[in-house]
């Protein structure tokens, strides 16, 4: 597994003395030690094609920033941070599900930065559009919600916390790490 400095500076050298090639590197300094992915090694801990995942980053149908550092022009390349892998697996989920893109990138919006915090994701549907409900912190209790939908004609709820343990068995198997955590399938 490479660190972060070790991709950085493979990433600079490859590009130096191109002048097509400029990227934006993230204002934060990086800490001592962060998972830093690539777009391949996300499409695969995600199971989304890596063309999807390179026009999720370039605003087709949705922008998806990448925080490490995100490639500018033709030959550059993205570098995810375990947060862009859990937004990418989010997307991936309410895409296969169905959810319109305005609709996914309202839920990318609200669930930015709050990911330690989420429990789940849900959304009712009134008068022919998704409302959006944020689920921060505490237990996910299900029965509330559903006495919450009885006047919506449509709810779709996602457990966050399991989306979390999908992509962080993903990494442990790419990084080659063993794990015996039991995840249901969907």
């Amino acid at each position: 597994m490479k660190s972060y400095i070790a991709k950085l500076h493979e990433v600079r050298e490859a590009s130096e003395g191109s002048k097509r090639s400029r990227r934006k590197l993230s204002p934060a300094p990086p800490p001592d030690h962060i998972d830093v992915f690539t777009l391949g090694e996300v499409a695969q801990i995600v199971g989304a094609p890596k063309a999807r995942i390179k026009n999720w980053t370039i605003g087709r149908p949705l922008k998806v920033i990448p925080k490490v550092l995100a490639g500018k022009g033709k030959g550059s390349r993205n570098l995810f941070a375990l947060e862009d892998v859990y937004l990418m697996a989010l997307v991936n989920r309410l895409r296969k599900d169905g959810i319109s893109s305005g609709t996914i990138q309202d839920v990318i919006e609200s669930a930015q930065g709050n990911f330690e915090r989420i429990t789940a994701i849900v959304l009712f549907r009134r008068h022919g559009k998704w409302d959006l409900m944020v689920h921060l912190g505490g237990s996910f209790n299900p029965e509330a919600i559903l006495e919450m939908a009885v006047e919506s004609p449509g709810v779709y709820v996602l457990d966050f916390k399991l989306l979390v343990k999908q992509v962080k068995v993903g990494v442990a198997k790419l990084r080659g790490r063993e794990t015996n955590v039991h995840i249901p399938t969907w």
